[in-house]
Parts: structure tokens; sequence; C-alpha cells
């Protein structure tokens, strides 16, 4: 089978790694961008449910899933919230109740944050992997996910 006008062949069927930082899929941190933008904010709650849905699958310490449901559930109020007309909100209960789930929300919501971030670097399981706290923070989900196309394009060869 020399024969040199022949098609060549090859295994193309790669089995995909299921260990490692590989059950993360690569996606454009601009597509992230975008698609947050597209959605009003809504994507970065997505993004970050089914990242930690599929980290819970493969590591040991879980993100607890308490913490995503009140992080989402404390998120929807807080939208609602945003649509309440500035002038029925006469009483000092109710911005009260505003301001504490708002409180909730961003506690819940950047402990659920670097908990992912500590997953994400626990499954990276390489030394010369770092996600720096303070980008993770202004950032969020658009600096992991630039970090997890980082690991994949050092690690394919």
């Amino acid at each position: 089978m020399n024969n040199p006008y022949s098609a060549p062949t090859s295994d193309v069927n790669v089995i995909p790694e299921t260990n490692g930082l590989h059950v993360l899929p690569r996606f454009s941190a601009w597509g992230v961008a975008g698609l947050t933008i597209i959605t009003f904010g809504i994507y970065y709650m997505y993004w970050l449910y089914s990242r930690t849905t599929k980290l819970n699958n493969v590591v040991e310490n879980k993100v607890p899933m308490w913490l995503v449901y009140l992080s989402i559930v404390s998120y929807l109020f807080y939208m609602a919230m945003n649509m309440i007309p500035e002038s029925s909100i006469a009483s000092l209960t109710v911005v009260f109740g505003i301001l504490s789930v708002v409180l909730v929300y961003i506690v819940s919501y950047y402990w659920w944050l670097y908990a992912v971030r500590s997953r994400i670097t626990v499954l990276a399981n390489d030394s010369n992997f770092k996600i720096g706290g303070i980008k993770t923070f202004f950032f969020q989900p658009l600096y992991l996910q630039y970090k997890i196309n980082q690991y994949h394009d050092q690690h394919t060869e």
C-alpha cells in the first residue's frame, strides 16, 4: 500500500481526556464578554453554574450547591428589585430589605466565584498555572475563561 496517490490514513477518533481541566470547554473569552453584554449579565450566572456542575463531577471537594442556589435566587431578587421605581421606596424597612438582599447576593456570588477559582486551580494540577485573585475579583468569569483557554493552549500538542 505504498501508493503515493492514495489518501493518508490515520486514527481521527481522539479519545478526550476526562480528568483534569479538560472537562471545562474551551470557549472564546470574547464570546463570554459578548454574551454577557447581550444578556445584560445573565450569561455570567449561567457560565458559573455550568462550570460548577462540570467541576463538581470531577473534584473531591465540591462547590456546595446551596451556595450556588443562594447566589442565583438572591441574583433574581436583586434584578427584580432594580425594576422597583424609586418613588415607591419610601419606607426605611424596604430600603434595608433591598440592601440586605444586595449584600447576600454580593457575598454569596464572590464566595461562589472564588470556590470555582480554587477548584479550577486544584484541577489544573500544574505549579505554573496561577489564577490571580485580584483579576478574578475585577474580571470574574471572563478572566477564568481566559485562564481555562490558556491552560488548554499550553497542554495541547
